[in-house]
């Protein structure tokens, strides 16, 4: 299997400055980035035998309690480009600790 930290990175580029490769609408909302996000992780969960979704809530644990897709959404006060900012922002700090 190809390594998973560049793996990420790789989708963690195509988000940021391809967005129509992975979303149809031009304007997607926070729901969409993290259902994708979620599935990804799922799918690299189930190929590599780990738990990436688990392990970014873990990550993020010392922050809150809450699983990172509730989080995100409410420290960003139920915006959604902000909460898509600190969405993407938090996650490049879970792939570098990697």
């Amino acid at each position: 299997m190809p390594d998973v930290k560049s793996k990420l990175i790789e989708i963690l580029y195509l988000i940021e400055e391809r967005p129509g490769m992975l979303f149809p609408k031009r304007d997607f909302q926070y729901t969409d980035l993290k259902n994708f996000l979620m599935g990804y992780l799922m799918c690299l969960d189930d190929v590599s035998s780990s738990s990436y979704n688990i392990d970014f809530s873990k990550w993020l644990s010392n922050k809150t309690s809450l699983l990172w897709t509730e989080y995100i959404y409410i420290l960003a006060n139920e915006d959604d480009k902000k909460a898509i900012d600190i969405l993407l922002n938090e996650f490049k700090g879970f792939v570098d600790s990697l």
